[in-house]
C-alpha cells in the first residue's frame, strides 16, 4: 500500500521527505511554468508574500490580511 501511495505522489511530482518548507515545495512542482498570479490569503505581516516574491519573482502576488490587528510590513 505504502509502495502505491509513493507512486502516486511521484506521479504527481511531489517531492517526499527532501524538505519541510512548504514554499520549497511549491516552487519545486510549478518549476515548469511560473505562475500568473499568487493569492496569499491570510497574508499577516508578509512573511510568506516575501517568499513568494523570492520563488516567483515574475509572478502578480495579491496579500490579504481580514484582522486589522496584524501589522503588515511592505516587503
Amino acid at each position: 500500500m505504502a509502495g502505491t501511495i509513493e507512486s502516486v505522489f511521484r506521479y504527481l511530482e511531489y517531492k517526499i521527505g527532501l524538505t519541510k518548507d512548504a514554499l520549497i515545495q511549491q516552487k519545486d512542482i510549478l518549476a515548469k511554468s511560473e505562475p500568473v498570479a499568487i493569492f496569499d490569503v491570510g497574508a499577516n505581516i508578509g512573511d510568506t508574500t516575501a517568499a513568494y516574491t523570492k520563488y516567483f519573482p515574475k509572478s502578480v502576488i495579491y496579500s490579504f490580511e481580514p484582522f486589522t490587528d496584524s501589522s503588515f510590513r511592505s516587503v
